[in-house]
Parts: structure tokens; C-alpha cells; sequence
């Protein structure tokens, strides 16, 4: 697929996959135009016989062209050794943001809140992607998160973001007028008048993300890499294969001295667990 063959959006798939410094890997996985389905296997759809993929160089990446990808995914868990999926290492703290009315439009308001809130924590660089459909994908990457707040426990991962998730609805309820915000588990509606998103955790294991640069397998748009700036003035045009320019993601590492409510939060959430 020519898409495929620019320099800067292979670059942006291959360096979400290699998960930063190469100690963790990501399990990867793509859409098969062929197939219509999505593909975590090489050479066969099975487990006891493929190999789990891997975008770990341009070789690989061409590989997966030939086998059929159109689009392409990547696990938010973390894997010494992708063989091992129910053994991960860690996972980025990801959110998703859908609207289900009020399109792009409201999907935009809801996110630059969210954003709002995140930065009232002191996290001002999230990573932030559009989705290529009617939302955007906010993560926290691994490499981010001190590892004093955590301590190699996915468990102190979940309740970290889980503190975040509860700033969020209390930042939206309490300072962003006009917002009503309700739990539908597993999901978080926020509305305005007709208008209605759905705020999300992941943490599913094994689970996968769009991976920036990647091409929607629905809309054909590119799931976009965007300044948390850009997310209000953003639109659909920018993320067209013709001219979507990959953005940098840069890991802008956590000071737990910038994030008072943060830490609060949290502080409330182990005093209950621990």
C-alpha cells in the first residue's frame, strides 16, 4: 500500500512498537484487508502454530504488508517476551474518548476537558492520538510513570490510573460547566444536552490500540498524532492519507512533586487497598 511506504509513517508505527528502549517489547498485531479480520499470527491465525507478530524493524513491517495489512495495532501491556502474554511486564495508562452524539465536534470539547484535567495533575504532555473516527486515544506511557509509584505492580498501576480516572470525573463535574457526567460501567458518559461520550479505561491484557500513523480499516483516515494544543482546531482533513504529518511523541517523565492531587488521590486509593 503506498501509504505505507512514506519514511515518516513507518517511522511513527515502528517506534510505538519497539515500546522506547527495547527492554519491553509490544505485541503487535493488523487489520487483514485480505481476511477482513484482525491478525495477531503470523503464517497462520492460530496460536499453537503462527508467531506472534512483531514490528520490531522495517522487515517486519514489510511482512506484514505482504501477508495483507491495511492497518496496524499495538498492545499497551508491555512483554519481556511477546511468547509470554499472560505474563506482562506493565502497561501505559490509555483512555479513549467516543462520541456517541453530537460527532467530532463534542468528541473534541470532551477531550481538551479531559486534557484540562490531566494538566490540573500536572500532566501537561500526554500522548494524544486521533482515532481516525469520532474520537481520540490519551496515553501515559509507561516510561513516564516513576518507577517509586509503582514498583513493577501492575496492581499499583490500575489504582494509579484509577485515581486519575476519578480527578477526571471530579475536574469535569466541578469545573467545567455544562457537563454531566454519569458511570455506565465499564464506561463514563459525559453529555451536554443531546450530545454523549464515553470515557474508557484500558487495561484489557493482550489488549491492542490503533497505532499512530496507522490508516482506520473503517474511515481510512490516519490515526493522527496530535499536540494536546492542536486536539481543539483539529480536523478531519488533517488526518486524510494526503496530508497527515506524523507529530513526535516525546516521554516527558512524571515528577510526582508537580502533581499534588495526583498524589493525593492516590495516596487515598492505597490507603484503602494497602
Amino acid at each position: 500500500m503506498e501509504y505505507y511506504n512514506r519514511s515518516d509513517v513507518r517511522r511513527a508505527i515502528l517506534d510505538f512498537a519497539r515500546a522506547g528502549d527495547g527492554r519491553a517489547v509490544r505485541e503487535c498485531a493488523f487489520f487483514n484487508s485480505r481476511a477482513k479480520s484482525v491478525q495477531r499470527y503470523l503464517n497462520s491465525g492460530d496460536a499453537d502454530r503462527g508467531r506472534p507478530i512483531l514490528l520490531d524493524s522495517e522487515a517486519a513491517l514489510e511482512e506484514a504488508l505482504r501477508s495483507g495489512a491495511s492497518a496496524f495495532y499495538c498492545s499497551y501491556w508491555r512483554y519481556a517476551d511477546p511468547q509470554e502474554p499472560l505474563h506482562p511486564l506493565g502497561h501505559d495508562l490509555v483512555w479513549t474518548i467516543r462520541a456517541t452524539n453530537g460527532g467530532l465536534r463534542f468528541a473534541k470539547e470532551v477531550t481538551v476537558a479531559v486534557l484540562d484535567a490531566l494538566a490540573d495533575c500536572g500532566l501537561y504532555e500526554p500522548w494524544v492520538k486521533y482515532s481516525g473516527e469520532l474520537g481520540f486515544d490519551l496515553l501515559i506511557p509507561l516510561e513516564a510513570i516513576p518507577g517509586d509509584a509503582w514498583t513493577d505492580d501492575i496492581k499499583a498501576l490500575a489504582e494509579i490510573q484509577g485515581a486519575l480516572t476519578s480527578y477526571i470525573v471530579s475536574h469535569l463535574t466541578e469545573r467545567s460547566a455544562g457537563f454531566q457526567v454519569r458511570t455506565t460501567n465499564p464506561h463514563i458518559a459525559i453529555g451536554k444536552g443531546s450530545d454523549t461520550c464515553l470515557l474508557s479505561e484500558l487495561r484489557l491484557r493482550r489488549g491492542l490500540l490503533l497505532a499512530p500513523m496507522s490508516l482506520n480499516p473503517k474511515s481510512g483516515l490516519v490515526s493522527l498524532p496530535l499536540a494536546p494544543e492542536r486536539v481543539a482546531g483539529f480536523s478531519v482533513l488533517d488526518a486524510s492519507p494526503e496530508d497527515a504529518s506524523a507529530g513526535e511523541w516525546a516521554v516527558q517523565q512524571i515528577s510526582w512533586k508537580q502533581m499534588p492531587e495526583w498524589r493525593a488521590a492516590l495516596a487515598d486509593v492505597k490507603a484503602s487497598v494497602f
